[in-house]
């Protein structure tokens, strides 16, 4: 009888402590998804304030554009590409219609007309200047 309570007295212990054991193992994965949680809203909160920073710095830039538009609105330059850039998007919109229609509008074409604009909005930066 002894022996079978000692064995009965070990088992309770062992669960007991098995018990104990999963209620610490637990209780650490608890603090550690806390910490997790803490870390990520933490992290969450430096990118937030990162993103309204650019914000704001993108917002001043965009001031800063319109300022300068703004003021330069009487200048003849400015006047001046305004209009040739406007003439330019007519005048190939229409040629690129027309070449459509005559169904004589391939890459080729295309390409060599992309060329010309790059060539034209080269020269118009550097005449600008």
């Amino acid at each position: 009888m002894k022996t079978e309570t000692q064995a009965e007295r070990i088992a309770q212990e062992t669960e007991a402590k098995s018990r104990a054991d999963a209620k610490k193992a637990e209780q650490k994965a608890e603090e550690k998804a806390k910490k997790a949680e803490e870390e990520a809203e933490k992290k969450a909160e430096e990118l937030k304030k990162k993103a309204q920073a650019k914000a704001k710095d993108a917002k001043a830039e965009l001031k800063k554009e319109a300022k300068h538009l703004d003021e330069n609105k009487d200048n003849p330059v400015y006047i001046g590409n305004y209009i040739l850039w406007g003439i330019t998007a007519a005048a190939v919109g229409y040629g690129a219609y027309q070449k459509n229609s005559e169904g004589k509008l391939d890459v080729q074409l295309a390409g060599t007309v992309a060329l010309g604009l790059g060539a034209l909005g080269a020269a118009d930066y550097f005449a600008s200047k």
